[in-house]
């Protein structure tokens, strides 16, 4: 009965490591599509209302959609202490290493120079350009969701079952 007890535990746990990493790649692509609307919704902010960048920060941080994105939060903490946008987005950068993981922080860096500095025109080419970036990064990462999620999850618990064959 101990032996089946244990030999149980051992399947579950080789099935949910497979369950977890298949988990990490398709989380990844819901940070990069919350990464992508946020810097859309960022432009279309700057454009419209042509505030500061930390105000428009600060107005898309109380939207549902980015109120949880690691990003976004710390970039408004960033703000409520100096308006240097491109020391603000380097600390929430280093705050967020999720982003580092994804490849996304590279990207983002391109931003640190140009807004809240340079003219409005050159601000939105810069955007426009990163959004671009971020996309081919999301299509990425969703190819590798596709390509080996399902083959984590497989070997998670192909994996289980050989445990399970040899200790029996």
């Amino acid at each position: 009965m101990l032996k089946t007890a244990g030999i149980l535990l051992i399947f579950a746990v080789c099935t949910g490591m497979g369950f977890q990493q298949a988990e990490k790649l398709r989380e990844r692509v819901t940070l990069i599509r919350e990464i992508l609307a946020f810097w859309g919704q960022f432009q279309v902010q700057l454009r419209g209302l042509r505030a500061s960048p930390g105000d428009i920060v600060r107005l898309l941080r109380r939207q549902t959609a980015f109120c949880r994105n690691c990003l976004v939060v710390e970039l408004d903490k960033a703000f409520g202490e100096g308006y240097d946008f491109g020391r603000n987005l380097e600390e929430a950068l280093s705050r967020c290493p999720e982003l580092k993981e994804c490849g996304v922080s590279d990207i983002l860096r391109t931003l640190e120079d140009v807004i809240g500095f340079r003219d409005l025109e050159t601000q939105m080419v810069t955007l426009d350009s990163v959004q671009a970036l971020l996309s081919a990064r999301l299509e990425e990462e969703e190819n590798r969701l596709r390509r080996y999620g399902g083959l984590y999850r497989r070997l998670g618990v192909l994996g289980g079952m050989a445990v399970v064959v040899l200790l029996l």
